[in-house]
This record gives C-alpha cells, sequence and structure tokens, in this order.
C-alpha cells in the first residue's frame, strides 16, 4: 500500500515537471543577446555638436589631403587620417577614455588640419613634417619600417635570459647564493645581445655616413656594441636587475637613433625626385567652393553689410595664404625638400658573394652629385 501510494505521488510530480516545461518553453526573444539589442543604446560621450564639428575636420583634412605636393603623400595622410579618425568611434576604446581625450584629439585634428593648409601654402617647415611622416622618417611608418629589422625576440632581450634565469631560481633555496653570483658573474659578460645583426650593420653604417640630424641624432659608432662593467660601484658583482636596466636603456637608445630604409621602388623615385631627373607636376589649383546662401545675396546689399559689420567691429580677418598661385612651391623648393628626405633615407641590399649588407645612404649619393656638377661646371668654364 505504501509503495503504491509513493509511486502515485512520484507520477503526479512528474506531470507538473512536464506542465511546467510545457508551458515555460524558451524562446528566442528572451535570449539576453535579443534583449540587450532591443533595449536603448547608451548614450554617446559625444556631443552633437563635437560629432558635427569631428565631421567638418576629417572632410577639410581629406580635403586638404588632395592638394599635397607630394603624390606618395597624399594617398598616405589620407590614410593616416581617416584610421586616426577611426580609432576614437567608441568601438575600441572605452567610454571613460573617450570622454577624458575628446576635447584633446579634436585640438589635435585642428593643429593638422592647419599644418596641412601650411603644407599646401608652401610653409617649408609644414611641408618638411608631412614629408617625414609619409617616408618613414617620424611617426607610425617608421615604427612599421623598423618592424622588420628587429628580431621576434628583440624586445623581451632587454630582460633576456636574465629574467629567465631569476625565475629558474626562485625555488633555489639560500644555501645556493655562491652559485647565483657566479652564473650572475658569468652573465655580465656573457648576456644576449638584442639588437639583430641587420640592425647592428645599419646602425654602423649610419654612424659612418653621419646623414643630417634633422630628425634623429645619429648614434655613436663605439656605443653601437653594449657594454656593461663587471662590477659595480660597490666592486662587487653587477645585479640581474641592474643588467636588465641597463640593456633596456641601451636598446631603447639604439631604437631612437636608427634611420630605417625605404622599400627599394620608393627609394628610387625619391632619389630621382631630389636629383630632379623626375619634375615637378606642379601645384594642384583648387576647386571652386561651393555657393552658399551668402553667395545669392546682391552684390550692393553684401557690401553694404560687409561694410556696416566692419564698421561696428574692429576684428579683422588674417590675410589667406596664396596656395593656388604656387609662387612659393616652385620646382626647386619642392627638390631641396625631398634632398632633404632622402639624405637620411638609406637601401639596404644582402650581398651574397661577401655575406654582408651593402648600405647606400641619400646623404652620399648627393655629396657625389654636388661633386660632379661642380666639376662639370668648372669644365664647361
Amino acid at each position: 500500500m505504501i509503495q503504491r501510494r509513493a509511486l502515485a505521488n512520484g507520477a503526479q510530480l512528474v506531470r507538473a515537471s512536464t506542465k511546467a516545461t510545457q508551458t515555460t518553453r524558451f524562446s528566442p526573444f528572451d535570449s539576453p543577446f535579443l534583449q540587450s539589442i532591443s533595449q536603448e543604446p547608451p548614450p554617446s560621450p559625444w556631443t552633437t555638436q563635437q560629432v558635427d564639428e569631428a565631421r567638418h575636420l576629417l572632410r577639410a583634412i581629406l580635403r586638404e589631403c588632395t592638394y599635397l605636393p607630394d603624390p606618395l603623400a597624399r594617398d598616405y595622410i589620407r590614410l593616416y587620417a581617416l584610421s586616426s579618425f577611426r580609432k576614437y568611434q567608441g568601438k575600441e576604446k572605452p567610454t571613460r577614455i573617450l570622454v577624458e581625450r575628446r576635447d584633446e584629439k579634436i585640438k589635435q585634428a585642428r593643429k593638422s588640419l592647419l599644418q596641412l593648409r601650411g603644407a599646401n601654402a608652401g610653409e617649408e617647415s609644414q611641408l618638411m613634417k608631412v614629408l617625414f611622416l609619409t617616408y618613414g622618417r617620424t611617426g607610425r611608418r617608421k615604427k612599421e619600417l623598423t618592424a622588420p629589422l628587429i628580431t621576434p625576440n628583440a624586445t623581451q632581450a632587454a630582460d633576456g635570459q636574465n629574467n629567465s634565469q631569476e625565475t629558474a631560481e626562485t625555488g633555489e633555496t639560500a644555501a645556493r647564493d655562491e652559485e647565483r653570483l657566479a652564473s650572475s658573474k658569468a652573465k655580465n659578460h656573457g648576456h644576449a645581445d638584442p639588437l639583430s645583426d641587420v640592425l647592428k650593420a645599419l646602425l654602423r653604417s649610419q654612424a659612418r655616413a653621419q646623414p643630417p640630424e634633422i630628425v634623429r641624432k645619429n648614434p655613436n659608432p663605439h656605443a653601437v656594441a653594449l657594454k656593461i662593467p663587471e662590477m659595480n660601484s660597490w666592486g662587487r658583482p653587477m645585479p640581474l636587475k641592474r643588467v636588465a636596466n641597463m640593456t633596456r636603456k641601451w636598446y631603447a637608445q639604439m631604437l631612437g637613433h636608427v634611420l630605417p630604409p625605404l622599400p627599394e621602388e620608393e627609394w628610387e623615385v625619391l632619389k630621382a625626385r631630389s636629383l630632379g631627373k623626375i619634375s615637378f607636376e606642379g601645384v594642384i589649383p583648387r576647386r571652386a567652393r561651393a555657393r552658399t546662401t551668402a553667395d545669392s545675396v546682391p552684390p550692393r546689399k553684401s557690401t553694404a553689410l560687409l561694410q556696416a559689420l566692419s564698421i561696428k567691429s574692429d576684428y579683422r580677418p588674417p590675410p589667406l595664404l596664396d596656395a593656388a598661385s604656387g609662387s612659393r612651391l616652385t620646382p626647386r623648393t619642392m627638390r631641396r625638400c625631398w634632398a632633404k628626405v632622402f639624405a637620411q633615407t638609406p637601401n639596404m641590399t644582402w650581398n651574397s658573394e661577401t655575406g654582408h649588407w651593402d648600405i647606400e645612404w641619400g646623404v652620399t649619393i648627393l655629396k657625389q652629385h654636388e661633386i660632379e656638377r661642380s666639376a662639370a661646371s668648372q669644365g664647361s668654364t
């Protein structure tokens, strides 16, 4: 009798559970992913005024890129500006960082726009900044060109085998202090050099060629090899942490000095432009501005309105730079600017016969060209 009642109660529980599962079936609209879509999006950290200003700044920057006198700079600066603006759309950065940096980034965009306008107007300092960015003497492209010269473990070589040695020694007891001191003393002389062979060859060649130090200082030829003293100022073996810090500092200095080579095609084109073999195409004429509602005002009324405003206000707008005429961007000016960039640009080719890198610097080619040119002028006279 008791068994029958237990079985009946169990059957009732099974029926109740099946009814509950039938009534509470899973609906695809109950998914947390769809619920997050149905909810309202989070408020944007950018105000409407800031969004409009950023959009206008981007359009103005892209418009100025089309007037740059260098063909390679037009494409590179355009992609550089687009990637910089896309970084801060709220997809890759947290909202807190966007709020902290939005004013700074808008200010930086205004500054970049003024620099591009100055470069198109013929200001040599602004134009050189654009050319240095384009040809990888400064900025993001310099890092991209330097990356193939660095070995895969070069970023960790600042700590080198010192950190791995310290990790291996964490489980050792204090009774092996003498062995640890002996190993650290050996590492002061046998530490791993973080510089690759190609990077060493480039730095030594740069120290010999001595290109103009406009953006980077040339390395000291005696400092290319890392030298760490065996003993510290207390006459004790150099600590492992001290060796790691000295190696890291020296490695950062060497990377700061290096001027990476350009791809061979770009290097040849830059060489031809700096030597005058490829002539300057001239300044791109600016397109006519779009007509606004103010343009539809009759001339007499607009002139009277401007006169009335000028009487009531002491403000006088600064004169616009005459960028359309191109009087300041002459072929000679552009050739001189390209030569400054080319003087700091090397070309590296591997010589299989000698087993060494053949490095040719632009400054050496320019000096040789000047000597040949002066000799030819003296021979003609």
